[in-house]
């Protein structure tokens, strides 16, 4: 039986699950469209800095909303929202060489598409599992 200390981190994970669905579908029904919104990312400074804030806002609610890291699904939830702060705090800082880093990687936007949905299904059966309980 999956237990964690905070009720509320299972539906962050099905939350977080979902958006990582949406996400995948996006990348794996159009391989362009993830190199095209990094150009569009690299030809906009206004729309990092919106971007970064909201990733680090989210980010933030994420970290200090569930219990921490107190088990391995909080630990995976609570992880989720640290790397979206580091994101968000990278594209507002340093954009240009966040986004040149991950160019390499979208070559691959099927299978990273594929991957992050199979993530994000495990999020949600993990997270209605403990919802349901």
């Amino acid at each position: 039986m999956l237990t964690t200390a905070d009720p509320i981190t299972y539906q962050l994970a099905v939350v977080e699950g979902a958006v990582m669905i949406a996400l995948g579908f996006a990348g794996l029904r159009d391989a362009t469209l993830w190199p095209r919104m990094v150009e569009e990312m690299e030809r906009s400074p206004a729309l990092n800095a919106a971007i970064g804030l909201v990733a680090v806002l989210f980010g933030a609610l994420v970290v200090l909303l569930p219990g921490g890291w107190s088990d391995p699904l909080a630990i995976v939830v609570s992880g989720i929202g640290l790397g979206s702060i580091v994101k968000g705090l990278a594209l507002i800082a340093i954009p240009g060489a966040w986004l040149a880093m991950g160019r390499p990687l979208l070559r691959y936007s099927r299978p990273w598409g594929a991957g992050v949905m199979l993530a994000g299904a495990i999020l949600i059966i993990a997270g209605a599992a403990g919802i349901l309980n």
